[in-house]
């Protein structure tokens, strides 16, 4: 499944086989998009105006989340829940993932061998982390290579204590020993319109109609 557009739904994108989705941009009201079992690539997602940009509940074989944009979302950025409790890894590789109220990476339950690799990952507001993760769900987690920037009074991460720091992070627990902690300076997140993704206006709009309903319209009256 690739170039996708798709928002203002009440349901989540789901994947659950070997699919590999690239370019695909979600935005809903729920969860973007969905990703279960295992045995798994996505790459080129944008989720944006969720209240989870990305969930990831799988749970067996190798599994990357790659070169993917997820902003703006109401409750977490990237939120893996029970992932890999079977085998395998989940890499989280290349995104860039800009809350600027919300966590930007949360992995909880009974989560193991999360890998992040050369992400941004941007986190605002009191109360959020940019790296969220759970007592149960240290086993076989690495970080390292990322760019990790925090507004707003949030805070760099959670390891069963607040870290306010990169350097307290590192050095307590050897994490992203090659990371960043500095603004990723994008050169202009919000467009020339200075709004960030899409905005619906009034006025004319295209509606297309398949063959038999466009008979149906044009056999009537039209006065």
């Amino acid at each position: 499944m690739h170039d996708i557009t798709s928002w203002r739904k009440h349901h989540r994108d789901q994947l659950e086989w070997r699919v590999a989705p690239e370019c695909a941009d979600l935005r809903q009201l729920r969860t973007g998009l969905y990703l279960g079992y295992g045995g798994w690539t996505v790459s080129g997602i944008v989720s944006y105006d969720n209240s989870t940009g990305i969930q990831s509940q799988g749970y067996h074989s190798d599994n990357t989340i790659a070169n993917s944009l997820v902003y703006d979302s109401r409750d977490r950025g990237v939120w893996l829940d029970n992932v890999q409790t079977s085998n395998g890894t989940l890499s989280l590789t290349n995104n860039t993932v800009m809350e600027l109220n919300a966590d930007a990476v949360q992995i909880i339950n009974n989560s193991q061998n999360v890998r992040l690799k050369n992400n941004i990952l941007w986190a605002g507001g009191a109360g959020h982390y940019a790296l969220n993760v759970a007592n149960t769900a240290q086993r076989g987690f690495s970080s390292d290579y990322n760019l990790i920037y925090f507004t707003g009074g949030a805070k760099f991460g959670f390891w069963q204590n607040d870290f306010a720091t990169l350097a307290d992070w590192r050095y307590e627990l050897g994490f992203d020993t090659h990371s960043l902690s500095a603004d990723p300076l994008f050169v202009d997140g919000d467009g020339n319109d200075n709004v960030r993704g899409l905005q619906e206006y009034g006025g004319l709009k295209f509606e297309y109609f398949g063959q038999r309903e466009l008979l149906r319209h044009s056999s009537g009256d039209f006065d």
